[in-house]
Parts: structure tokens; sequence; C-alpha cells
């Protein structure tokens, strides 16, 4: 009995934090749903492709592995 008595005080304490983190989540979406928008939309800006001599395709995945 006892401890049926201390779950029924503490179900609205759980409803209400339950209830703030659904608020957090739901902001949060919102958020995100934002940034894809603007991902959606992104296009890359031109941009003139200057060639080097010693770029090769060796050592472009050198450089990207590095990066990664």
């Amino acid at each position: 009995m006892k401890w049926r008595a201390i779950k029924e005080v503490e179900a609205p304490e759980i409803i209400a934090m339950l209830e703030k983190q659904r608020i957090e989540v739901n902001e949060y979406l919102n958020d995100l749903e934002s940034i894809r928008a603007i991902l959606n939309t992104w296009k890359p800006s031109s941009f003139e492709v200057v060639r080097s001599p010693n770029l090769t395709a060796t050592s472009i995945c050198e450089n990207t592995k590095t990066i990664i």
C-alpha cells in the first residue's frame, strides 16, 4: 500500500517532467526542420577551379583522409 501511495504522489511530477521533455523535443525537431530546409535549398557558389600541376588523384585521396 505504501508503494502505491508513493507512486501516486510521484505521478504528477513524472507527467510534468515528460511534458517538459516533449516540448523540448518538439523545439529541437522544429530547429532540425529549419536546418533541413536551408540545406535543401543550398547551392554551391560559383568558383573557378585552379589546377595545380602537382595535384594527382593519389594526393587528393591522401589529403581527404587526413581531413576526415
